[in-house]
């Protein structure tokens, strides 16, 4: 009899939960229809469905990221001799401001003086070969000479002059003006630009190779660069100009004000991030090359359109939210975004003002 009646029982709590649970699915039951789902009139979706309805809002975004500071290309100089030699005077100390053409160093060079003797004797050929052509150009117009010896003249001059035009850009290669040198002088080097010397291996007495290590190291330092990383999802929220705090790790308490210079066209792959170049102004000397910053981009405030982070979704299309339609009735849209702060997500690309979203909740909508 017991047996019957726990048989009995368990029958009654079967029934009873299978009752219970069909009630519950009519009561969450939504349906598809393409893009669009609709939810039935009596469903307990409905309570737990918040939202929103679309307008814009003045936002400015909150990038950061660290950087690495850089000389600016251009502003700074590693200078090697040009040719092998002895260092025999040092003209600047370290430190010290120099004009772009300020000498550095002097240089005692045999290969110098072989540079400016070939340079002596192709300057003399040509003039010698020039007085030559130009003699016979006169001979054959008073009938003296033919034809032939002009030509022959003419093409022994071309020569000449173009072995001293080649002599004369190999020593301007190397940092020599021409018109400066004498036979026996040593090789002065000059700064070729303007700045000061941030760097000097220069001892007297030394022997220095062509190939050696730069020897002297001539920077601008009043404005440098800060090569930041930004990720990729991030670089629509920046532009050209655009305003920058700078905080160097070895003065954190100071901000140092920049802008961006500069946004690179080509992303690293591996970190699926973009150079930027942000200038600073370094009169203080806070940033030295090669040293660490924290840096903030602040952006101009623009009409934006912000969603919670729980509106949003993903699939292997990308993004979506669901749009209200009508009453009931939700669309999957696709949209672009990026996380910001405090749980928002910026769209930009796929709500307009004015449309309503399902904010939160829009996670009974999906099927499992």
């Amino acid at each position: 009899m017991k047996e019957i009646i726990k048989t009995i029982i368990l029958g009654l709590l079967i029934m009873s939960c299978s009752s219970q649970k069909q009630k519950d699915n009519n009561e969450a039951r939504f349906f598809n229809k393409g893009d669009t789902v609709i939810v039935s009139s009596n469903s307990k979706i409905k309570d737990k469905i918040e939202l929103q309805s679309i307008e814009l809002q003045l936002y400015s975004a909150n990038l950061k990221t660290t950087g690495t500071v850089q000389a600016i290309i251009g502003q700074m100089a590693e200078i090697s001799p040009p040719f092998s030699g002895r260092i025999t005077n040092s003209f600047v100390k370290l430190g010290q401001k120099v004009k772009k053409g300020t000498p550095l160093f002097e240089l005692n060079s045999p290969e110098f003086y072989e540079a400016t003797k070939n340079y002596f004797q192709s300057l003399l050929n040509k003039d010698k070969t020039e007085i030559d052509y130009k003699r016979q150009k006169d001979l054959v117009l008073n009938g003296i000479s033919s034809q032939k010896d002009i030509e022959e003249a003419e093409n022994i001059y071309q020569n000449a002059r173009k072995e001293y035009e080649n002599v004369n850009a190999n020593l301007k290669m190397f940092g020599v003006n021409p018109s400066d040198v004498s036979m026996g002088q040593p090789l002065t080097v000059s700064s070729p630009i303007a700045g000061e010397v941030v760097r000097s291996n220069i001892v007297l007495g030394q022997y220095l190779k062509e190939d050696t290590e730069p020897s002297m190291i001539v920077a601008d330092m009043d404005n440098v660069w800060v090569i930041a990383l930004v990720k990729e999802k991030y670089i629509n929220s920046i532009k050209e100009n655009d305003k920058v705090e700078v905080y160097p790790d070895a003065a954190p308490d100071s901000i140092i004000q920049g802008k961006i210079y500069h946004i690179e066209e080509i992303l690293d792959e591996e970190t699926r991030s973009v150079r930027v170049l942000v200038e600073c102004g370094n009169q203080n000397r806070l940033l030295k090359p090669g040293m660490f910053a924290r840096i903030h981009f602040i952006d101009t405030p623009k009409e934006s359109i912000l969603i919670p982070d729980e509106a949003v979704f993903q699939s292997d299309k990308g993004s979506f939210v669901f749009v209200r339609t009508a009453n009931d009735e939700y669309v999957v849209r696709g949209i672009k975004c990026i996380s910001v702060e405090d749980g928002l997500s910026l769209v930009t690309e796929g709500l307009e003002a004015g449309e309503t979203i399902i904010a939160n909740g829009g996670i009974y909508l999906i099927k499992r």
